[in-house]
């Protein structure tokens, strides 16, 4: 018997293939880490909202705001609204603190990217203080802009264009613009709609082009050295984050110091000289040697200017090599004087003080003469040497001010405690119509425990008046779902709605959480 012979196959792989997790948000590709000219988080965040075809409020949605605060709330509209209204939030999200933390953490869990810390300062947290490191607003250079789009490049927002000592673009040698040359206005750092390169407020194009009227500012020798070594040290930082491999401590800036004073002999009673080659109050000194605080931002470039290293060495080098090349420049630091730094006021003008005088007269609440003072920056008794009948008129308004407001303020602490025990319980704004009075923060500079009170209690009404709601409508939706139920029916969305008073919960998120748990008992979900 003759067997046909058969054919030898290669084994089969049968197990099921291994496929990887699936990002929610696209694994966007941030630009530039690694270099100087790295991108930051908040420009991230409006590219990948761009991505998504959503605004910045979408896209912060409460799977990335839900661990700012308490995990239970359900609303996020006001959370997004503070913290893109907020300037010290806005600043705060390529920071160094908590909300950074946490923003950067929740994008990477959502893109699957790994690499988000470092468009931020955060590895840098540790020896830095947030203190004038952010600016407030935009800044940026319209050549760079201009010619990324003429090479077809995507267009962004540096890091390195929002920190504060940072004034110059090294690429074109000119100072970035704060100002848009269309509306003259200075431009929010994120708001819920923004394209890079774009006015926030006006929407033209933010480039250097024929139709913008704007020469490129020229930099003054004296100026130059200085902000070259600002913007290449803070590059460097940001640029050799992702490479680091250990974070430096808070310790660093004290142990460095405090090896190159033992090393040349920099006894507690000569670091006073060592100081006026720096510019650093000796105080400050001692306050970094003693690890009582770190430096700020410009106090640190000072001193890293003054011993001729940069800050990335002055971190992250050895300290017994990086001590050997350390040595204090002969010259003493100059503080260069910023382009819009306005002339401190040398002396008083007596026109000047009369006319604030004068208007502060006319104020409904006068101010006081401490006030004043402070407005024109002098002493209150320059004020009495240089206008004496002025300084005495405003004295005596100022003081009878205050007495008919101590009677005025018995009279409002009777109402707010009336509005205290009042059912249903009233808000502020509603007493402060009551009132009739305009100046509102008064009421909560006087009264800050009742009106917080107030508050208090007027909030926890209006949640439980909420939760009441949403019991309500969760009940007539179970009555729905067992009724159809009873008719041999699945109770789909669908068919519920039909039943219901209020239909329009059913879009909301409790609504859905109730709805899939009663299909589950009944055995319509797995």
């Amino acid at each position: 018997m003759k067997y046909k012979k058969l054919s030898i196959y290669e084994s089969l792989e049968l197990h099921p293939p291994e496929i990887s997790e699936c990002s929610r948000l696209y694994s966007l590709e941030p630009i530039g880490i690694g270099t100087p000219d790295c991108e930051s988080l908040t420009s991230y965040i409006i590219r990948l909202s761009q991505a998504h075809c959503v605004t910045v409020n979408k896209l912060l949605h409460p799977n990335i705001l839900k661990h700012f605060e308490r995990k239970d709330l359900s609303d996020y509209s006001q959370l997004i609204y503070r913290l893109l209204r907020l300037p010290q939030n806005l600043k705060s999200f390529n920071g160094l603190g908590l909300i950074t933390t946490k923003l950067s953490q929740q994008l990477e869990a959502l893109t699957l990217r790994n690499d988000l810390s470092f468009l931020t300062m955060l590895s840098w947290s540790e020896v830095t203080t947030y203190h004038q490191l952010f600016r407030g607003h935009q800044a940026w250079c319209p050549v760079c802009y201009e010619e990324w789009q003429m090479n077809k490049k995507p267009l962004y927002t540096p890091l390195l264009w929002f920190l504060h000592p940072v004034k110059i673009c090294l690429h074109h040698c000119q100072y970035l613009l704060e100002e848009c040359p269309h509306c003259q206005k200075m431009l929010p750092i994120i708001v819920k709609q923004m394209q890079p390169g774009y006015c926030s407020q006006c929407g033209k194009w933010l480039g250097s082009s024929s139709s913008i009227k704007t020469c490129p500012q020229s930099i003054y020798e004296d100026n130059i050295k200085w902000h070259e070594y600002v913007t290449i040290s803070i590059g460097e930082l940001i640029a050799a984050a992702p490479h680091l491999s250990s974070l430096p401590t808070r310790d660093r800036t004290a142990q460095v110091l405090n090896a190159y004073f033992s090393a040349n002999n920099i006894t507690k009673g000569k670091i006073a000289t060592f100081t006026r080659f720096i510019a650093i109050d000796p105080g400050n000194i001692f306050a970094y040697i003693y690890k009582k605080r770190i430096p700020r931002i410009d106090k640190l470039l000072q001193i890293t200017s003054a011993l001729q290293v940069s800050p990335l060495k002055f971190f992250t080098e050895d300290i017994n090599t990086l001590i050997g090349k350390l040595q204090v420049n002969s010259q003493p630091f100059v503080k260069v004087q910023d382009q819009d730094n306005k002339p401190k006021q040398t002396k008083l003008d007596k026109i000047k003080i009369q006319q604030v005088l004068t208007e502060a007269l006319g104020e409904e609440a006068p101010p006081s003469l401490t006030e004043v003072a402070k407005r024109l920056k002098c002493s209150r008794q320059s004020l009495k040497n240089y206008c004496p009948e002025l300084h005495q008129i405003l004295k005596l308004r100022h003081a009878e001010y205050v007495k008919t407001i101590s009677k005025y303020s018995l009279k409002m602490r009777h109402f707010l405690e009336a509005g205290l025990i009042e059912n249903p319980p009233p808000s502020m704004q509603s007493l402060i119509k009551r009132l009739e009075i305009n100046n509102s923060p008064t009421l909560y500079k006087l009264f800050p425990e009742l009106c917080h009170q107030i508050s208090k209690r007027h909030k926890e009404y209006r949640n439980a008046c909420t939760l009441e709601k949403r019991n309500q409508v969760i009940h007539e939706m179970n009555e729905a779902i067992y009724k159809l139920h009873k008719q041999g029916k699945e109770p789909t969305l669908a068919q519920i709605r039909k039943l219901l008073t209020k239909p329009g919960y059913t879009r909301d998120q409790f609504f859905q959480n109730a709805l899939f748990k009663t299909r589950k008992e009944l055995g319509y979900e797995n």
